[in-house]
């Protein structure tokens, strides 16, 4: 039986039961929600439909890739697309403005980190964005291989669940790495791309220019340091996490997680201000010519 808390749940505890309920076979009869509050968002977000594969939810969801995304099962390219198409509509509309930087780099990150799940959590990813208490909150988890057994995988000497998330989230680590395209005549296409390929089936694509060079994490965190958001990176015993005042912990845990769970949280005022840009040297001198 999963037994729900009789409160608010973020993104990261749904992304978690939903893929703890799959992986358990449970139906919504094995559910025991906090409260009739609770059941009624878990359909609106899809949580019964990927546990008994019905869709019981009575109303359109005019707000999903507004408010927020539906949890999505991340069992495919073309999903797992649809899935970061999704959560980026939600992240632009952070701003009634021009798209700035910070809104650009997440959607950027939001990318590269779907298509790391894909890759490596086996089927069994799974994601879902929600804005509440002008905070924006994405999540995704997988009950793949996690870290540790990636990085032994390669022959890396790491001996602990830490060890791995901390090499993990270092630029230019990733156990797939690979350059993005492999070669010539690979075809990029855009990040939040849906459908099939528009080249044609024969022809080889890429998502991003950061394809498996181990920069997702790495920029992740780059971004919460810069907007003051909060990070949790959980993987076996251990959970990462990195506060609003960037602060570092790490907390070891009786329960592992067989796999990886992300949870990332920004304040959308830091998201949405638009960052001064400073002219160039150059332009600087070219400015004050035409001014005399």
């Amino acid at each position: 039986m999963l037994l729900l808390p009789d409160e608010f749940c973020s993104p990261g505890f749904w992304v978690i039961a939903a893929c703890l309920g799959k992986k358990q076979k449970y139906t919504t009869e094995n559910v025991q929600f906090g409260n009739q509050v609770q059941e009624g968002y878990s359909k609106a977000i899809a949580f019964d439909k990927h546990l008994s594969g019905v869709d019981s939810y009575e109303y359109e969801r005019i707000n999903e890739g507004l408010n927020y995304s539906t949890l999505v099962q991340l069992d495919c390219q073309e999903v797992t697309d649809q899935a970061t198409s999704t959560i980026n509509s939600c992240i632009r509309s952070c701003s009634e403005h021009e798209e700035g930087q910070g809104i650009s780099d997440l959607c950027n990150v939001v990318g590269e980190l779907h298509d790391n799940v894909w890759s490596h959590g086996l089927n069994t990813g799974f994601s879902m964005a929600q804005k509440f208490n002008g905070s924006l909150e994405f999540a995704l988890v997988d009950s793949g291989l996690g870290f540790l057994r990636e990085v032994t995988s390669i022959g890396l000497e790491v001996s602990d669940h830490q060890g791995a998330i901390e090499w993990c989230i270092q630029k230019g680590h990733s156990t797939k790495l690979r350059d993005a395209p492999e070669n010539d005549w690979d075809q990029k296409v855009p990040t939040d791309q849906t459908g099939g390929n528009p080249y044609g089936n024969n022809v080889p694509t890429f998502h991003s220019d950061n394809h498996h060079q181990g920069l997702g994490l790495y920029k992740l965190i780059q971004l919460v340091r810069k907007y003051a958001g909060n990070l949790c990176i959980c993987s076996g015993d251990c959970i990462y996490t990195i506060d609003s005042t960037g602060n570092i912990s790490n907390e070891i845990i009786s329960e592992p997680w067989q796999g990886v769970a992300i949870s990332c949280r920004f304040p959308i005022g830091n998201l949405s201000k638009a960052e001064e840009t400073k002219d160039s040297p150059e332009i600087s001198d070219i400015v004050s010519l035409l001014r005399r």
